[in-house]
């Protein structure tokens, strides 16, 4: 049974343990009706809450995850958040192997490090196409301006767990300049049963990190996140199917959050595992700490 308690923490935090994510996290949420989690979620009032569930075996949890406005299949950084909180406070071993059961479906291996960092593996990213008219509509509703020279590749829609759209963009001020209308946004993301935008540059050599990206969710009751773990898995996979930086597997840096409108800056690893070529996997992973003591769950 649930003690009643959220806990606030943030993933994805940089090296200096800054920045980072916020999610909330209730523990021992199996009595805990679907209309109580929206209730408390939007209380909360953060990006994703995690509800965490004992499994029917020893390693196993269940999660479900919600935003202030309706539920969410997956979150990358809610689940590293709620993994992070259950070794700080003792529920768990650190260095361990784990699984995460999805309530919306599918299981996922989880990992701790030695160091404190969680990692999520996902499946390799499905791709699909996008027709010019909509995606012009997007780059519109984005405030995009520079023209198609402003792109770097064509954008594609991801799915590792979660549908984004990527967009590879020439550099860090047509990320900066996008300024967007998000009931435009929202509209033209449930015609493509998208979760988010996911616009991004490559970082040249040198720069901290390997690309810098930003999110737009406002469907999910998200103008803009600080950071996405299940954007940044295809992301990886995109970045390894364009043999980027001097080992294609990575581990990559991924840089989200800076250019908010109230800057969170945060640092996200991936890395591909491949067999004969292929991607088989993809792990997303980081940092999270607790921001302040739990709060009583008072949503009616």
């Amino acid at each position: 049974m649930s003690d009643g308690k959220i806990y606030f923490l943030r993933a994805f935090t940089t090296d200096r343990g800054e920045g980072g994510n916020a999610a909330a996290v209730v523990l021992d949420a199996e009595d805990i009706a679907p209309v109580r989690r929206q209730a408390i979620a939007a209380r909360a009032a953060v990006s994703e809450t995690a509800f965490v569930s004992k499994g029917h075996r020893d390693n196993l949890w269940t999660l479900d995850f919600y935003t202030p406005t309706k539920p969410i299949a997956h979150c990358g950084h809610a689940t590293v958040a709620a993994f992070s909180l259950m070794t700080q406070i003792g529920r768990i071993p650190g260095g361990q192997n784990l699984f995460m059961q999805a309530a919306a479906g599918g299981e996922f291996a989880v990992k701790s490090t030695a160091d404190g960092r969680v990692f999520l593996r996902l499946p390799p990213a499905a791709y699909e196409s996008v027709d010019s008219g909509w995606l012009e509509e997007v780059l519109r509703a984005m405030g995009f301006h520079g023209g198609a020279s402003a792109l770097a590749r064509e954008p594609v829609i991801a799915d590792c767990a979660n549908r984004f759209l990527l967009l590879p963009l020439s550099g860090r001020p047509v990320l900066a300049a996008l300024e967007p209308r998000f009931d435009a946004l929202a509209r033209l993301g449930r015609q493509k049963k998208l979760v988010g935008f996911y616009p991004f540059y490559r970082v040249q050599d040198g720069a901290e990190g390997h690309a810098e990206a930003r999110l737009f969710a406002p469907d999910f009751g998200i103008e803009e996140e600080s950071a996405t773990g299940t954007a940044a898995a295809p992301l990886a996979c995109w970045l390894a199917s364009q043999n980027a930086g001097p080992e294609p597997r990575g581990p990559w840096i991924l840089r989200q959050g800076a250019l908010m409108r109230v800057p969170s800056p945060s640092r996200i690893e991936a890395a591909v595992e491949t067999e004969a070529g292929r991607i088989e996997h993809v792990w997303v992973g980081g940092f999270a700490r607790v921001q302040n003591e739990p709060r009583p769950e008072t949503a009616p």
